[in-house]
């Protein structure tokens, strides 16, 4: 017999068949209430016929006496290309693959398991040999191709010709570093795209909130007038009802705004008693109470409207002095 040179125990443990859920998770295994609900799992598994075996703890690279180094996965890790990486990172010059895939009894598995050896292969560009029982033998080259393989489900041997290889591959020295610079595209993408919805959200909110708010606020009849007066675009002609509103509005305020109410009112000179009214603050004063200074208004709103007739549809001219002649 020869001597123990090195061992290597199953890292990757099948799920259920050979390991059970938290099994190497020594704070749930020991706190309440946990342990209650997975010591009453593990028993339905038992039960059940399942497995629970201890999980290997290294990486281990064989030496060989004739002076090489290789590794050996077993059955459910080959599925796991950063796994096996690691073997050749830590200098395997050759892998092989022991499995037992009778258990599936499909064809079509047999096939998929011994495909995955392949990718490994091209991945740290080592050779493979893939060793089934009751599986697909075969010997895969460093560069993907198919060597030679025995059929499967019949008793035979093959031997190999194994070439070496120390090179390290950029997946071999990064692993999965294609993928995870994927995914952080993928996800600045999202975040980008988020950001970007979320802006436009944003400005469409605040833009019906505060169009919506602007529409609901009741603006101050004195101030549609001062806004028609000092805009030309505007073709909103205010009504008298809003004219009488503006004067005793500025009539009710300080003496600024009684002031410029008195200096708008002397136009009307020969009507001493009505500015009088205005500055002594009547409150029972109204404008429109006198038919003759109704009449000036409204020939100050016609004169108005005559300036603006060329921008200002004839229709709505029409309607507008219509307007003014039944007040």
């Amino acid at each position: 017999m020869g001597n123990v040179i090195d061992e290597y125990s199953k890292i990757k443990l099948v799920p259920g068949g050979e390991s059970y859920p938290f099994q190497d998770n020594e704070f749930l295994l020991n706190t309440f209430p946990f342990k209650n609900i997975i010591n009453f799992m593990y028993n339905q598994f038992d039960k059940a016929g399942a497995n629970r075996w201890s999980r290997g703890k290294k990486i281990t690279v064989f030496n060989h006496p004739n002076g090489y180094n290789f590794s050996s996965v077993i059955c459910f890790e080959s599925a796991f290309g950063d796994f096996v990486r690691k073997f050749a990172y830590d200098g395997a010059q050759t892998l092989a693959v022991i499995t037992e895939d009778s258990w599936s009894y499909s064809d079509e598995s047999l096939v998929q398991h011994f495909n995955m050896s392949i990718f490994r292969a091209v991945e740290n560009r080592r050779d493979i040999v893939h060793n089934g029982n009751s599986g697909v033998t075969g010997h895969i080259s460093s560069t993907g191709k198919i060597i030679s393989a025995l059929p499967f489900w019949k008793p035979s041997y093959m031997i190999a010709n194994v070439a070496l290889n120390d090179r390290i591959t950029i997946y071999t020295r990064f692993g999965e570093w294609f993928v995870y610079l994927c995914i952080i595209g993928i996800l600045l993408f999202i975040f980008i795209s988020a950001a970007k919805s979320l802006i436009e959200l944003k400005e469409n909110i605040k833009k019906h909130f505060f169009a919506a708010a602007k529409n609901d606020a009741v603006l101050p009849s004195y101030k549609r007038v001062d806004e028609y007066i000092n805009d030309d675009n505007n073709y909103n002609l205010p009504s008298l009802d809003d004219i009488e509103y503006s004067v005793n509005k500025k009539r009710k305020d300080n003496n600024e705004i009684k002031d410029n109410v008195l200096k708008n009112t002397d136009r009307f000179s020969d009507y001493t008693k009505d500015r009088q009214e205005i500055k002594n603050g009547s409150e029972n004063y109204n404008i429109f109470d006198d038919n003759r200074f109704a009449s000036d208004i409204s020939s100050v709103l016609t004169k108005i409207i005559e300036e603006n007739e060329e921008s200002i549809g004839s229709k709505d001219i029409k309607k507008n002095k219509s307007n003014l002649k039944k007040r």
